[in-house]
């Protein structure tokens, strides 16, 4: 009996939960950066990474507004295709994403949406081989994605496309986008 009685008591704490209109909680994952250059006899390949911060959603009927704070590391190679000389890349980079959805499901415990908007990144560190006076203060990406919802966590998948340059020397310009999967633990 107190098995069932605490088993009924948490499935009305989800519901309830779960109609919450603004879920404010914390994040974390894993990316792949996608490097790109214009540049010729040059190639250029990501790496895996992480992420991880903050994110505050508001739900109104099927619509949804979401921005985050997250710190994102980004990493990859650039070859240069005549030398076979391969030079690291990797920065990281305080990322606002802002982005709007719309939910197909709408359930009390569980919810499936697409989400669109623009990232604004800044970079934070530089690293690897680049010279440090290429990287740029900021660039914007463009992100597209598809976020689960159920009671007390959020799965987010997202990809990036890169509307600016990361880096931007005389010799190489480089932009990078993102693939990154995501779990966000909803603390209200």
């Amino acid at each position: 009996m107190k098995k069932l009685l605490s088993l009924t008591l948490l499935l009305v704490s989800f519901s309830a939960f779960a109609q919450l209109p603004i879920n404010i909680g914390i994040k974390g994952g894993a990316n792949y950066s996608l490097i790109n250059t214009e540049t010729d006899g040059i190639s250029t390949s990501g790496n895996p990474s992480y992420l991880g911060g903050a994110f505050a959603r508001l739900k109104v009927k099927r619509l949804t507004a979401q921005a985050e704070v997250l710190f994102t590391g980004v990493s990859g190679e650039i070859k240069d295709d005549q030398s076979s000389q391969t030079v690291d890349v990797r920065y990281s980079n305080v990322d606002v994403p802002v982005l709007l959805g719309y939910r197909f499901i709408n359930r009390d415990i569980l919810s499936f949406a697409m989400n669109a908007g623009v990232v604004q990144s800044f970079n934070v560190t530089q690293g690897g081989d680049l010279d440090a006076n290429g990287f740029e203060d900021g660039y914007t990406n463009a992100a597209v994605g598809f976020s689960l919802d159920i009671p007390l966590f959020l799965f987010d998948v997202r990809y990036q496309h890169p509307l600016g340059d990361f880096y931007d020397n005389n010799t190489a310009r480089l932009d990078a986008g993102l693939i990154s999967l995501s779990v966000g633990w909803k603390i209200l």
